[in-house]
């Protein structure tokens, strides 16, 4: 499995990898129903500066097998997302997407990651927990809310 920046040419793999997650894990990633991803959103999200947006994939041949990304939302803080593909899930893939997601930010000044879930979401609970042992999270209204400072 090879984890590369994402480009421009991959919004076609982007949407047919859309495709393939379950009605679950789309749920889960948008916080609501997202059955299509519409061409607009998949030239949006494979069109990233590599600064104060920045977007990676895990690619199993000419497949994308999870996405992780993030946006700047306040100087030196950054939210992250990440999806991965039911046949991908529990590999490791998010780690690794989320590794290679802070070395890049801290590159660009970036110290800390925020981000947001559902709090029935075990997998991305499990996640934050092991990946930020240093993290602050809140709940409020079924969402739980994490604050993961990167180290150096």
């Amino acid at each position: 499995m090879e984890i590369r920046p994402i480009e421009p040419s991959d919004a076609p793999a982007l949407v047919k990898a859309h495709d393939h997650l379950s009605d679950e894990s789309r749920r889960l990633r948008f916080f609501r129903p997202h059955p299509v991803l519409s061409a607009s959103e998949a030239s949006f999200f494979t069109h990233v500066d590599h600064h104060d947006r920045e977007a990676f994939v895990a690619v199993d041949g000419p497949f994308i097998a999870a996405v992780g990304r993030y946006d700047v939302v306040a100087p030196g803080v950054a939210e992250v997302a990440i999806v991965v593909g039911e046949p991908y899930q529990h590999h490791g893939l998010a780690t690794a997407l989320l590794d290679a997601l802070a070395q890049r930010a801290r590159e660009v000044g970036i110290s800390r990651f925020v981000a947001d879930t559902m709090g029935e979401n075990r997998a991305a609970i499990a996640l934050m927990r092991h990946w930020s042992p240093n993290r602050k999270s809140s709940f409020d209204s079924g969402y739980i809310h994490f604050e993961m400072p990167l180290s150096a």
